[in-house]
């Protein structure tokens, strides 16, 4: 909830383009929809129904939400989460973009199983305290805190996790 939250309080021209080009697209497509005259009206209805509903009014997934505000706040989380020689000594492990990614589709889907069959953990959790950092970054950053003020706060806060 709280990366749904952050993520529609996020101001970025990214966000702004995904939505421009969400909806530029939609028309395109429903303008192709009505100009086919070999597609049954039912069929065509039903298309520039699910076209209104679902890309014209687009949202990322959960997923890609986490990882916009993730990779917003990365290069200032990376202090806290990979302090020197704690992954050589075994006290956390570090994680390349990528290897991060997955975890967070893990992480997802550990969420979307909750309200059908419970929770079942599997490597996502591994992360959730790197989890945590986005969301205090962006709240921070939204009242007005620098990202490297942030970054000193959240260290002394949450370096022991890590």
């Amino acid at each position: 909830m709280a990366f749904e939250r952050e993520y529609s309080l996020l101001e970025n021209d990214f966000k702004r383009a995904e939505l421009e080009s969400a909806k530029t697209l939609t028309k395109e497509l429903l303008e192709m929809i009505d100009s086919r005259s070999d597609c049954p009206k039912t069929v065509k209805t039903k298309a520039r129904n699910i076209l209104n509903s679902q890309l014209k009014s687009f949202s990322p997934s959960l997923k890609e939400k986490i990882v916009s505000l993730y990779e917003k706040f990365v290069e200032y989380a990376k202090p806290i989460t990979e302090q020197k020689d704690h992954d050589v000594y075994g006290i956390s492990k570090f994680y390349s973009g990528e290897e991060f990614k997955k975890k967070i589709s893990k992480f997802v889907d550990i969420r979307n199983k909750v309200s059908l069959a419970g929770i079942i953990w599997n490597d996502g959790a591994e992360i959730f305290s790197h989890l945590k950092l986005p969301i205090y970054f962006s709240v921070l950053n939204r009242v007005g805190f620098s990202s490297e003020d942030s970054s000193m706060m959240l260290s002394w806060l949450f370096a022991r996790d890590f």
